[in-house]
């Protein structure tokens, strides 16, 4: 038997979205608030994600550090990196900053995607701030020095 060379996570996603798309993916507890998805919805913005990522300089087989916490955002970026060709690189937010700066040299990223936080240890480090493309998962104001917010990705025509 001849194995299955296009499953992989985006495609077994992508079936499951045709056939339960209005069943909850993802319930994910904050405590002050919970966050919820079908699987349309999420699925709704890993294609926006995909394409904005696209859209904004990231290409096939390029690498996306990711520090964005446990979220609906998380699960969005992930899939949408992946969707789109990329290559996704956790680093822990819990490194000190200088080993997260090693850890984004040694993966040569070409995209920074975390929190409004690890935005501002971003530009405090030289070597993050000469990733090329970053993303803010929190909203983009000045204190918040990240070129785009997922929200801008999502959107971008």
């Amino acid at each position: 038997m001849a194995a299955k060379t296009d499953h992989n996570v985006v495609s077994s996603f992508r079936e499951t979205v045709s056939r339960v798309p209005d069943r909850t993916a993802l319930v994910i507890d904050h405590g002050s608030h919970v966050e919820t998805a079908t699987f349309r919805e999420l699925w709704d913005r890993v294609d926006r994600v995909s394409t904005g990522l696209a859209r904004a300089g990231l290409r096939p087989g390029e690498r996306a550090i990711l520090m964005v916490p446990l979220s609906v955002d998380l699960y969005a970026v992930l899939t949408g990196v992946l969707k789109m060709g990329g290559v996704a690189v956790f680093v822990s937010p819990w490194l000190s900053p200088e080993h997260i700066a090693s850890s984004a040299d040694l993966a040569a990223a070409d995209i920074y995607v975390g929190s409004a936080k690890s935005q501002l240890l971003r530009v405090r480090h030289a070597r993050l701030r000469q990733i090329p493309i970053s993303v803010t998962t929190g909203r983009r104001v000045w204190r918040v020095p990240a070129g785009l917010s997922i929200r801008e990705i999502e959107s971008l025509p």
